[in-house]
């Protein structure tokens, strides 16, 4: 198994890097510079699917989420948490798209009770050889 755990270039942080660069099994994390996990990111498959987790100060996870290969390309499900663990938000990004929303979006407050749903659908608009002229979210 490969490893490294670096300080980064604006050295505001520690990187970490477990396993084998970019394939199924590698992990990436971020430490503040107390140590502290802030970011991890998990390759799932040798495709670039990942599982990428973002954390709090006390070491709860903020948010966890699909991306493909960059964190910013999420595209699958996406939870994001209050500190005290409840879920917040929870919903889908489009696979084939990433970053947009897609179906139903659940909201919820501190207390876990229902604060709102929201729909998204994503149409795409393709020019005649069937390349994408414009996405409507």
């Amino acid at each position: 198994m490969k490893y490294a755990k670096f300080l980064s270039d604006d050295e505001s942080a520690y990187i970490e890097w477990v396993g084998s660069l970019f394939s199924e099994g590698f992990i990436k994390r971020t430490y503040d510079l107390n140590d502290n996990i802030t970011f991890e990111q998990k390759f799932i498959d040798d495709k670039g699917k990942t599982i990428c987790k973002f954390f709090y100060e006390n070491g709860s996870i903020f948010c966890e989420y699909e991306a493909t290969f960059f964190p910013d390309n999420k595209s699958g499900l996406f939870i994001e948490f209050y500190e005290n663990g409840k879920i917040r938000v929870k919903g889908q990004f489009s696979e084939s798209h990433f970053g947009y929303r897609v179906g139903k979006w659940i909201f919820k407050n501190e207390n876990g009770s229902l604060d709102e749903i929201e729909k998204y659908k994503l149409e795409e608009e393709l020019w005649d050889n069937g390349i994408i002229k414009t996405l409507k979210a």
